[in-house]
């Protein structure tokens, strides 16, 4: 079963692309711990859902469960124009050089928090078309486990990470930047490590804590884990405000060490909260 384990994670590290935030297996161990934690009645709401997801007429990228959902606005967005209305919906950067403000980060409405916000509505419509319900609920599901990727809701004038090359572990990847270093070789191994990560191994005092706040508090707190951890910890001069990024940082392990527990946590927190905001709007 371990080697096994194993053969998946590598398989996905190399399938899949940068900048797709946390990659598909944390994406849908995020689904995985939301539809445990759902009510019955939401859980059947979105699986009858989900079996419209033929509306979408996306046979590259199938819809039928929440896990499928939890991946589908990624894959969607190799579709072409089809559905590149939704590409600035994925992040919304926030300066980690300032204090925390919401002001001027969300130009014509189009970033992170605020697609939450006008996805959920329409998932709670029941009159809403029925196409546009089953879109919703895959971008509630994916965007929600964005939100929890601290380069998803911060900026140091670099695109979110994207602008910073890493050097990590010896991979040899010209791609390879601050952003894909937390989407992909740091939160895949974090997330296959033992013990692991289950609906059931989340402590009732952790759930009860983490289902506090709205959706603004839980991008504060993604916001500052990316202003200590994500930036804050890089080596040297990486880590200054404002930024003295050299051209490439050499991640050392130690930054991995302090990452995986916290990725770890995000992606509990992610699911817990999917799940909350799921049986309020499905209900």
């Amino acid at each position: 079963m371990k080697r096994l384990l194993s053969i998946v994670i590598l398989a996905l590290l190399a399938s899949a692309q940068p900048a797709l935030a946390w990659g598909e297996v944390a994406h849908r161990l995020i689904a995985r711990i939301a539809l445990a934690e759902m009510s019955p009645a939401a859980r059947t709401a979105a699986t009858q859902l989900l079996a419209q997801g033929n509306l979408l007429q996306t046979p590259s990228c199938p819809l039928d469960t929440l896990e499928d959902a939890a991946v589908w606005p990624d894959c969607a967005r190799g579709l072409g124009e089809r559905f590149a209305f939704a590409s600035e919906w994925h992040f919304q950067n926030i300066e980690v050089c300032q204090s925390f403000a919401l002001k001027g980060t969300c130009p014509g409405g189009n970033c992170l928090t605020m697609a939450i916000r006008r996805q959920l509505a329409i998932l709670a419509r029941h009159d809403a078309p029925l196409r546009d319900r089953v879109q919703a609920l895959a971008f509630v599901t994916h965007f929600v486990g964005d939100l929890h990727q601290p380069l998803h809701v911060s900026d140091r004038e670099d695109r979110g990470g994207n602008a910073v090359s890493v050097h990590f572990r010896g991979v040899n990847d010209s791609r390879m930047n601050l952003h894909r270093l937390w989407d992909r070789e740091l939160a895949v191994p974090a997330l296959g490590i033992a013990p692991a990560i289950t609906a059931g191994s989340i402590s009732s005092a952790d759930m009860a804590r983490w289902q506090q706040g709205d959706i603004i508090d839980w991008t504060r707190e993604s916001w500052d884990i990316a202003r200590t951890m994500t930036y804050g910890a890089l080596p040297g001069a990486a880590a200054q405000c404002p930024a003295a990024v050299a051209a490439e940082v050499s991640i050392p392990d130690t930054y991995a060490a302090r990452a995986t527990p916290i990725i770890r946590t995000q992606i509990e927190r992610a699911g817990v909260r999917l799940a909350l905001l799921l049986d309020a709007a499905l209900r």
